[in-house]
């Protein structure tokens, strides 16, 4: 057979007509799959209405970056980590220049931020491809978790910024497990840079390096180094304007919001405009929880990933275990959240389609049906006039999936020990069995 190369002097064996056909045929598959990730995204982007929440939150920092105000920029910091704003801007800024209005500029930036998800489910897609799988089912398991109603949800509500978040801690997980450590530690820092809730994903991301010092030096070091780089020029420039932004994210609201574990135990309520001369009935969050709410999730996520991490011993974690255990705790922080929203279900349907596609080589059923299920409960089920109907059957699905998740996350824990990760193609992760033990957390 023709040989393409005459490397055999430098050890490594010549590349074949063969080789070079499959090449090409797995670069034609990678775009393919990153062009219909892409073409979802911007579907999903034009078919967006103006955020709800962009006038209020975000739209005065990205009008003050058009109009390069640094100074008004940081006195209106919304309650989100910046890096999404500083990744909008260019996209807003050649809209803006072109003579867009609000909903342009809106849409560009929405469409930055859906980038870096659509090329993370590329990349999965791509795994899957190269595990196996036939590219119709690759195009099929990258339609479904790019064409994700639950991100329509998000741009609809002015978050854009969540998956852009999600993407980031599933993309940190998927390279710890390739121990691409620093890579790792940057997409954590990034993944907090743009959404607060990023730090509940460090833990399960911590407990899939095999050494300590790897831990610190390479992938903790550059996580604070890029949070640091995000946050603390925010602070210095307006300290009043940043404590202010945190205020939601640590304290929430007065009000509850339907849809979850707590609308059906709190009885204490207000009668609250909603528009057109009508009014309703509101829950109101007691102060307790209120002062509790957002605190005891972090402790919590602490708590099932330290549990987690007794369990496994001195062995690593999986990528299927690292990825169950971020759905577990980010399902966690969504039905134990009184002011729960359908989008804040967005990482944890990721980390839980990643799972499907990489481990299960299929499209990924539980991840789509279950956002199917948030988007109809959020988006036409929950009201002031839903009553415990749409709090009920959220529940049916959510406390179960987590019961689920959770012995998942126990048995892959427990198997530790036998089961380990290869990479058998660049850019793939393939589960093998091994007999010799996973590697250890020494010292160094």
């Amino acid at each position: 057979m023709h040989e393409i190369c005459g490397d055999r002097l430098k050890g490594r064996r010549c590349r074949t007509d063969a080789d070079v056909v499959e090449a090409r045929a797995d670069a034609r598959t990678t775009l393919l799959l990153l062009a219909v990730a892409t073409a979802a995204m911007l579907a999903l982007t034009l078919l967006s209405p103006l955020g709800t929440d962009y006038a209020a939150d975000t739209r005065p920092a990205i009008e003050a970056l058009l109009a390069g105000d640094l100074a008004a920029f940081t006195a209106h910091q919304p309650s989100m980590g910046p890096l999404s704003l500083w990744l909008r801007w260019p996209f807003a800024e050649i809209v803006h220049l072109a003579g867009g209005g609000d909903l342009a500029v809106y849409r560009a930036g929405a469409f930055a931020c859906l980038l870096v998800p659509a090329l993370l489910i590329a990349v999965l897609g791509r795994a899957m491809a190269s595990a196996g799988a036939r590219p119709a089912a690759a195009v099929l398991a990258v339609s479904l978790l790019a064409l994700n109603p639950v991100t329509y949800r998000a741009l609809a509500l002015g978050h854009p910024e969540e998956p852009l978040a999600a993407a980031l801690c599933v993309a940190a997980v998927l390279l710890a497990c390739a121990r691409r450590h620093r890579e790792a530690g940057l997409a954590v820092g990034l993944a907090v840079a743009t959404k607060q809730w990023a730090l509940l994903a460090v833990l399960p991301v911590v407990l899939c390096v095999p050494r300590r010092r790897d831990v610190v030096v390479r992938l903790l070091l550059p996580a604070g180094i890029v949070t640091v780089a995000a946050y603390v020029p925010m602070l210095l420039a307006d300290p009043a304007a940043f404590i202010d932004a945190l205020r939601r994210p640590v304290g929430g609201l007065s009000a509850m919001r339907p849809v979850n574990v707590w609308h059906l135990t709190v009885t204490e309520a207000r009668t609250v405009p909603i528009g057109g001369g009508e009014f309703a009935r509101s829950q109101l969050v007691p102060d307790w929880l209120r002062t509790v709410a957002h605190p005891g999730v972090a402790v919590l996520a602490v708590a099932v990933s330290s549990a987690c991490w007794r369990r496994l011993g001195a062995a690593t974690l999986t990528v299927r275990g690292a990825l169950l255990l971020v759905a577990l705790i980010l399902l966690l922080r969504c039905w134990l959240d009184p002011w729960n929203h359908g989008y804040y279900h967005l990482p944890m349907l990721l980390a839980l389609g990643a799972y499907e596609v990489l481990d299960r080589r299929r499209a990924p059923v539980l991840a789509a049906s279950g956002g199917a299920l948030v988007w109809l409960l959020f988006a036409h089920l929950a009201g002031p006039y839903s009553g415990a109907f749409a709090d009920l059957l959220y529940l049916a699905w959510a406390i179960p999936l987590t019961a689920w998740l959770a012995l998942a996350v126990r048995r892959e824990a427990d198997a530790a020990t036998i089961t380990g990760w290869t990479r058998r193609a660049p850019g793939t992760l393939t589960p093998i069995r091994d007999p010799s033990p996973a590697p250890t957390r020494s010292a160094a």
